[in-house]
């Protein structure tokens, strides 16, 4: 079939990959071919079953351009801050070298990057963006999904989810650590959300938000004899940060509580954070939330009122084969609708993806804060990881 774009080329393959130029913090290429391989793999059969062909593969490693090609042709040295500016636009040299890997293709993305959205929709190739979700405390791993294409778009705002799921998961967890919560005798606190240094939520104008620049914005909104709760992100501290909230500051303490003990604390006035998920979840706790950047995405859900490239809520349902049946039939033949449920398991999809985000601690985390060991498992270290994974072990008992 042909690629409704205006001069489109006819679609002959649907193809998963993602943002195949992103480094890692030590500037190695490669970083997200994992996450690639990952999204390959769930999709693979659902893909398959609604058109007949498995789709194909691109990551990094099997790219024809490699990193070093593309940051070349845009004059760039392979670095983060390279990254940040090839994310918010292709250079014409780049866009061109790179437009024929695309053609007659349909895009399965995870975490496309701005220019890489902008560039197919230049390209007039369709592209559908998948995000894992930023409220994490679900029952598993949900998915945000935006598109380039109206139709496509129709069909994602049908299949969304509610949003009261949310306030609901959020009320048992507020229920959970209010049995356990010993004394609510303690005073008012605020809550900083610290994010890694290399988190592309970071870009700003085609750089990468500094420290500097946090710490400054946070000394600006403290008052002096606030309470603040400084959580450092799992996977990197903000020690720099945390020097300067606790000079303005003298009540600011490190935590390494669970941070949704602390977003269901009644004493938790706020939330403030650069751009973590944590301020998206926030809302669903009942806490206001100040960014000092942007939420990295903050999406809609069913009934919301939307617009093509908006990120919808999908929840899990891209991993049946009626969705990809809705969302693909413009483009090429699909398969009836058959109305089969895919598998679900609470946290199949954690499991896959080997990642939690601290949510294994829920449910069990009384059991790890009343032991000694527990309190040395809380830092982001193999300890930690060791018990997040007994955790859900011990859930699932």
């Amino acid at each position: 079939m042909t690629n409704p774009f205006s001069g489109g080329a006819p679609v002959k393959e649907v193809i998963v990959t993602g943002d195949i130029f992103r480094l890692s913090a030590g500037g190695g290429s490669g970083n997200q071919d994992r996450n690639i391989s990952w999204l390959h793999a769930l999709l693979k059969f659902p893909i398959f079953a609604a058109t007949g062909t498995y789709p194909g593969l691109l990551r990094h490693d099997n790219s024809p351009l490699k990193c070093s090609d593309i940051y070349d042709a845009a004059g760039l040295r392979p670095s983060l801050s390279a990254w940040a500016e090839l994310s918010a636009a292709f250079p014409k040299n780049v866009s061109e070298r790179y437009a024929s890997l695309f053609q007659g293709k349909i895009v399965v993305g995870f975490e496309l990057s701005n220019a890489m959205c902008a560039a197919l929709t230049e390209w007039d190739v369709p592209y559908i963006c998948i995000l894992t979700h930023p409220v994490r405390f679900l029952d598993d791993i949900a998915f945000a999904v935006s598109t380039n294409i109206s139709g496509i778009h129709q069909g994602l705002a049908k299949l969304c989810m509610r949003e009261a799921i949310c306030f609901e998961h959020a009320g048992f967890i507020t229920a959970y650590f209010a049995s356990r919560r010993r004394s609510a005798d303690r005073a008012d606190f605020r809550l900083f959300a610290a994010q890694t240094h290399d988190d592309r939520s970071l870009f700003r104008d085609g750089a990468i938000v500094s420290q500097d620049w946090i710490g400054e914005k946070l000394v600006a909104l403290y008052k002096p004899d606030d309470v603040v709760a400084f959580k450092h992100h799992p996977l990197k501290r903000s020690a720099e940060v945390f020097e300067k909230v606790k000079n303005r500051c003298a009540n600011t303490y490190e935590t390494s509580a669970n941070v949704y003990s602390l977003l269901s604390d009644p004493n938790l006035s706020d939330v403030i954070t650069v751009s973590s998920s944590v301020g998206v979840e926030a809302k669903y706790f009942g806490k206001n939330v100040t960014y000092l950047h942007k939420p990295f995405v903050a999406p809609l859900y069913r009934n919301d009122t939307s617009a093509v490239g908006d990120f919808m809520s999908c929840g899990t349902n891209l991993l049946s084969a009626d969705f990809w049946r809705i969302l693909l039939s413009t483009f090429v033949p699909v398969s009836d609708l058959d109305g089969h449920q895919h598998i679900y398991r609470p946290d199949l999809l954690r499991a896959t993806l080997n990642q939690d985000w601290n949510f294994g601690e829920i449910y069990a985390d009384f059991i790890v804060q009343s032991s000694p060991l527990g309190r040395v498992m809380a830092h982001p270290s193999v300890w930690a990881r060791l018990k997040n994974k007994l955790m859900r072990q011990i859930r699932r008992s």
